[in-house]
């Protein structure tokens, strides 16, 4: 054991004395640094911008940038589970759009002995003009779901008079509205229901105007109406911008799952026939999403119990939205 002391302290004195001679010259060189830094500092002292940005403290923006991080990954998680719940509770309602919307086509270029019941409708349609497309869009998506829940759940809305007004009102002016986007589209397109025509009117209909023009309005109104028709809980409401957002994530999804489809089933007809068929997608989509939220609210079970939201909102293209952490809707 001693040997190896021995050894080592033999192996330290060259070491000691390569420091010793290195010193001096390591003693110049912290000079040069501290005569380095002290003509930052005075530099720093002349130029307050510089003496400012000296003085930012980096655990702060550190932390700020934790946070952002934090937040931008749990809003992300966030809208993925949107997303998801809002397909699954959309799949039959979506199904049974696309099923009608597929029989209606096919009967129309399959089977010529239904060209007369299509040409008496096509020929109402063109007479009655935007008079057919509000009373359709009233009867089909507003006053058969309401109907349909108040039986299913074997009561009235509160406040009664308020919401049939704001069925009525709504349903009357989303019908001319439709009409008239439909117009729009033929305008832009063309009447033909050619497949780069039907792609085109997709295209605007469902990546355009849907998500930047109507979702907003049709957001605001039914907000207007959940939150007891009061301005000043309604204006509370978009505060939280977060939920905002990821209930128009979750009302596209719902959109296209069941719109891309029936919509290409509706260009792909005669314009005249485009707002009676549109009608009856919506009265067997908003109907069966009507039972379907009815029988959700009245189930035990913590994760199948809805809010128990209208059918005439869900029949509007909208996600029926569940109970979720309190985070991610507060509104």
């Amino acid at each position: 054991m001693s040997s190896v002391v021995m050894a080592l302290h033999e192996e330290e004195a060259p070491q000691q004395t390569q420091e010793s001679e290195v010193a001096p010259a390591s003693m110049d060189g912290d000079a040069k640094d501290a005569a380095s830094e002290q003509s930052t500092m005075d530099s720093s002292l002349e130029d307050p911008k510089s003496a400012m940005d000296l003085s930012i403290e980096t655990p702060k923006s550190t932390a700020s940038k934790v946070s952002l991080a934090s937040e931008v990954s749990q809003f992300k998680k966030s809208l993925v589970e949107t997303i998801r719940k809002s397909a699954w509770q959309n799949r039959y309602p979506t199904l049974l759009a696309v099923l009608v919307g597929g029989l209606i086509l096919g009967l129309y270029y399959g089977v010529p002995s239904t060209w007369p019941v299509f040409e008496k409708v096509a020929e109402l349609e063109r007479s009655a003009g935007v008079v057919f497309s509000a009373i359709a869009s009233l009867v089909c998506g507003g006053l058969t779901p309401m109907f349909v829940q108040v039986l299913a759940s074997r009561a009235l809305p509160k406040p009664f008079f308020a919401h049939l007004l704001f069925v009525v009102v709504f349903w009357v002016f989303l019908g001319v509205y439709v009409k008239g986007q439909f117009a729009l589209l033929a305008v832009m397109f063309g009447e033909d229901a050619g497949f780069a025509t039907v792609l085109q009117k997709l295209a605007m209909d469902q990546f355009v105007i849907s998500p930047f023009i109507n979702y907003v309005w049709i957001t605001a109104c039914f907000r207007f109406r959940d939150h007891s028709f009061s301005c000043a809980e309604f204006k509370a409401s978009y505060r939280d911008r977060r939920s905002v957002l990821l209930q128009m994530c979750g009302m596209n999804v719902a959109n296209w799952a069941t719109w891309l489809p029936a919509n290409a089933v509706i260009f792909s007809l005669p314009s005249a026939l485009q707002m009676p068929v549109w009608a009856v997608i919506m009265f067997f989509y908003s109907g069966l999403l009507t039972l379907l939220s009815s029988a959700a609210a009245h189930s035990n079970s913590p994760e199948e119990k809805c809010t128990g939201q209208s059918g005439d909102e869900l029949a509007t293209e909208q996600t029926e939205v569940c109970d979720q952490p309190q985070d991610l809707f507060e509104v």
